[in-house]
C-alpha cells in the first residue's frame, strides 16, 4: 500500500478529493476533530475545521486500486489502492477541511504556474517563488483585527508593505493566530502546551527580490522571514490554508501585484473526464464495489467496475493588458518542471 500523503497527493490533484489508506480497521468514516483551542481570542478569526460536519462527510464514495496491486516493484514499492471520500469542501469542516486546502491550494497553484510561464513569454521574468512570512507590529494589528473594516485597513497596509519588500506578485494567506509550541522559540511557558493564540502575521507565496531585512524593518516597523518553500507550490499553499484565519466575508487567500485578479484572468474553463493513474506504474486505476455490511461500507476487491474515470476543471488564463500570449493547460511533469 503506498503511504496515505501520496495517495492523498494523487486523488486530490485528479479530483480534489481527500482519500483513506484501506484497511481492515478503518470504518465508514474517521470522526476526527481538529483541535485548535484559541488563547483568549478577540478577533473575528476562527480557525478551520472547529465548526459542523455534514452526515456524507468522510463517507467512502470510490474504492480504487491499480491492476497491478499486489505485485512487487524492483523498487519495493506498493500500487496504489485506497478509497475516495466524500467532501464537503468546507473550511470549517472537521473532516473535510483538508480537502479545502487541497483544492484552494492546486487551484492556486495552477493560476501561479500559468500566470509565470505567460508573464515570461511576454517578456517578463519574476524570478523564482518565494515563500515569506510578514508580521506586522502585534499590539495595533491585534486592536485591527477586532473587526471586520479594521481588518481590512490591515490588509491594505499589509499590501504596500509588500511591494515596498520587493514582492511584485503573489498569493497572501493571513494567519490570525500562532501555536504555543515548546520546540519553538517563541514558546510562552505561562500559556499551555500546543494552544493556538493571537499573533498576526501573512504568508506570501510569490516573487519579487526582497529588500534587505534590517533595513525593512527600520523603515516599516514590520518584520519578514524569508523561508524558502515546501516541496511544491501546491504543497506550500495547502500547508497554510490548514491553520489560515477564516472570518465571514473574507477570502482565505488573495492575489496583489501582477499576480491580482485584474492582471491574472480567466481565459477557459471546461470539465473534462480523466483517468486516474498510479503513481508506481503509471496504469489507470480500475474503481471496484462498495458493498454494505454490518451497518457500514467496505470494498469489494472483486467486483471490478472497470477503469475509474473523474470529471476535472481545467482552467486556462491569460493576461490582462499586456500582448496576448499563448495559453494552455500545463500537463504533469510540466507543473513539476516549473514548481
Amino acid at each position: 500500500m503506498t503511504d496515505g500523503a501520496s495517495q492523498t497527493w494523487e486523488a486530490r490533484q485528479r479530483g480534489d478529493r481527500p482519500v483513506v489508506p484501506v484497511s481492515c480497521l478503518t470504518p465508514k468514516y474517521a470522526e476526527t476533530e481538529a483541535v485548535m483551542v484559541i488563547y483568549q481570542n478577540d478577533s473575528i478569526f476562527r480557525l478551520p475545521g472547529n465548526g459542523e460536519s455534514k452526515e456524507r462527510c468522510g463517507g467512502w464514495v470510490h474504492p480504487l486500486s491499480c491492476p497491478n496491486y499486489g505485485q512487487p516493484t524492483i523498487e519495493g514499492k506498493q500500487h496504489d489502492r485506497f478509497v475516495v471520500q466524500h467532501s464537503c469542501h468546507s473550511p470549517d469542516c472537521p473532516i473535510c477541511y483538508e480537502s479545502w486546502a487541497s483544492r484552494e491550494a492546486q487551484r492556486a497553484s495552477d493560476r501561479i504556474i500559468q500566470a509565470l510561464e505567460l508573464y515570461r513569454k511576454a517578456g517578463i521574468n519574476f524570478g523564482k517563488v518565494k515563500h515569506v512570512v510578514f508580521s506586522p507590529p502585534q499590539d495595533e494589528a491585534k486592536r485591527l483585527i477586532r473587526t471586520a473594516e479594521g481588518f481590512r485597513n490591515l490588509k491594505k497596509q499589509a499590501i504596500k508593505i509588500f511591494k515596498k519588500g520587493g514582492v511584485k506578485a503573489g498569493a497572501v494567506i493571513f494567519h490570525p493566530f500562532r501555536q504555543n509550541d515548546p520546540r519553538e522559540d517563541n514558546y510562552n511557558p505561562d500559556m499551555p502546551d500546543m494552544i493556538w493564540y493571537l499573533s498576526p502575521h501573512f504568508h506570501v507565496v510569490g516573487c519579487g527580490y526582497l529588500q534587505k531585512s534590517d533595513e525593512f524593518y527600520d523603515e516599516t516597523g514590520w518584520i519578514y522571514n524569508n523561508i524558502g518553500r515546501r516541496e511544491t507550490i501546491k504543497g506550500t499553499i495547502k500547508y497554510t490554508l490548514t491553520h489560515c484565519g477564516i472570518a465571514n466575508g473574507f477570502q482565505a487567500l488573495t492575489y496583489f501585484g501582477a499576480f491580482s485578479y485584474n492582471k491574472v484572468v480567466i481565459d477557459e474553463e471546461i470539465k473534462i473526464q480523466e483517468p486516474v493513474q498510479c503513481q508506481v506504474c503509471g496504469e489507470y486505476l480500475h474503481e471496484f464495489a462498495l458493498i454494505e455490511k454490518e451497518e457500514s461500507l467496505e470494498p469489494d476487491w472483486k467486483q471490478d467496475l472497470g477503469v475509474y474515470y473523474h470529471v476535472v476543471i481545467k482552467r486556462t488564463y491569460k493576461l490582462k493588458g499586456l500582448p496576448k500570449t499563448e495559453s494552455k493547460v500545463l500537463n504533469l511533469e510540466q507543473r513539476r518542471l516549473l514548481e
